[in-house]
C-alpha cells in the first residue's frame, strides 16, 4: 500500500505566527498591528520598515520567549492526529536552518509525535552557507502527496510540478488568483477533509 506523505507549512498553517509576531512587534516597536491588518505577505510593507529590518526583527522574535509561547493554529493538533491515521506528516518551512533549534522546541512542545521531521528551505532570510530551495523541489524529493501552505507562490510552484496543493485562506492571500488545481480552504477542518478525500481515492 502506498504511504501518503503530507507536507505542511509551519507558520500560519500549524502555528499562529503572524498573530503572535504582531503582539511582539507592537510591544517592542510601538506599532498597533492586528492579524487582520496583515494584507501583504512581505511584512516590511505591513510594519513600514526595510526588508533587512524585518528579517532582523523576525530573527529576534525566533530567539525570544514570545516565540516559545506561540500557540498552535486553531484545530492543528486534532487535524494532525486525524490525518496521521492515513499517512505521515512533515513540515516544509521557509525558515532558515539557523533557527532549527528554536523551531524544533515548538514542534516538540505543540505536536509531540505528530511530525516526522522538519525541512528548512531557507527561503526567508538565508545567510552564507544556507542554500535556499523551493518548496516544490523539497516536496518532489520527499514524494509528498500534497502541500498545505498559506503563500500562493509556494502552492503555485508546487501545483506547476503536478503536486496536489491546498491554500489556507488568510488576509494576505485573499486577493490572489491561484493555480486552477489548488484548493482554497478556510480552516484546518477543511484541510483535514481534503486529505481524507485524497486518502480514500488512493486506497481504492
Amino acid at each position: 500500500m502506498k504511504i501518503l506523505n503530507f507536507a505542511f507549512d509551519f507558520d500560519d498553517v500549524l502555528v499562529a505566527f503572524n498573530a503572535t509576531f504582531a503582539l511582539y512587534h507592537n510591544e517592542r516597536h510601538g506599532t498597533v498591528i492586528g492579524y487582520d491588518d496583515i494584507h501583504n505577505h512581505d511584512l516590511e510593507h505591513v510594519y513600514d520598515c526595510t526588508k533587512e529590518e524585518i528579517i532582523a526583527r523576525i530573527g529576534a522574535f525566533f530567539l525570544s520567549e514570545n516565540h516559545v509561547a506561540t500557540p498552535a493554529a486553531l484545530g492543528a493538533q486534532q487535524m494532525l492526529h486525524n490525518v496521521n491515521k492515513h499517512g505521515r506528516s512533515f513540515v516544509v518551512t521557509a525558515r532558515p536552518e539557523r533557527f532549527q533549534e528554536q523551531t524544533q522546541v515548538l514542534v516538540d512542545l505543540l505536536f509531540p509525535g505528530q511530525i516526522d521531521f522538519v525541512h528548512y528551505t531557507s527561503q526567508f532570510g538565508s545567510e552564507a552557507g544556507e542554500t535556499p530551495k523551493t518548496k516544490a523541489e523539497v516536496c518532489l524529493g520527499l514524494e509528498a502527496t500534497l502541500l498545505v501552505d498559506d503563500m500562493p507562490h509556494h502552492t503555485d510552484g508546487a501545483a506547476l510540478e503536478g503536486l496536489k496543493t491546498v491554500l489556507l485562506h488568510t488576509p494576505w492571500n485573499c486577493s490572489h488568483e491561484i493555480h486552477p488545481t489548488t484548493t482554497r480552504v478556510r480552516g484546518l477542518k477543511e484541510v483535514e477533509s481534503e486529505i481524507i478525500k485524497i486518502a480514500s481515492l488512493v486506497s481504492k
